[in-house]
């Protein structure tokens, strides 16, 4: 995997997260599925390397990318952006108030040639249960903080 964090983010909250997908796969598919980070720092690049199959598979900010995907940058998780609320009014908003009618970034993003593919079921179902997972780990050995915001977050999942 390919991404746009390259060494100069090493500081960032992301950079670390991405090894930690890579070992998370490893181990769950019992080191059949094995997936070597590559940190290259290329953002619109990485997409067309994706695209043309020079790289099997990319993580990417295009919100650092060119002018041509700016019309994605609110589809994506922005730094410091959008809360929960305006992302999702972003996600769902539709020029056209008819029901049938497709929402705006799903009529955009075709004019960037990206494609988009939706995982089934369960794949789904199975990263959110290795994602639990993960976060109970994180409690286990963040007590203090990090166990307390999660219990807090599980207890309104549960609410909902």
């Amino acid at each position: 995997m390919d991404t746009f964090l390259s060494e100069s983010a090493k500081n960032t909250i992301l950079y670390n997260a991405l090894q930690a997908v890579c070992d998370r796969v490893r181990e769950m598919s019992g080191q059949r599925f094995i997936i070597t980070l590559k940190r290259s720092g290329k953002t619109e690049q990485l997409l067309n390397d994706v695209d043309k199959g020079v790289v099997q598979c990319g993580y990417n900010g295009i919100y650092y990318g060119t002018q041509k995907l700016k019309i994605l940058y609110f589809g994506c998780a922005i730094p410091f952006g959008l809360n929960p609320q305006e992302q999702n009014a972003w996600l769902y908003y539709k020029k056209d108030p008819n029901p049938e009618a497709p929402t705006f970034m799903k009529e955009k993003i075709p004019e960037t040639g990206i494609q988009l593919m939706q995982f089934n079921e369960e794949i789904l179902k199975a990263a959110r249960e290795e994602t639990i997972k993960l976060l109970d780990q994180y409690a286990i050995e963040d007590e203090e903080d990090f166990k307390y915001v999660y219990d807090e977050w599980k207890n309104f999942t549960q609410q909902i």
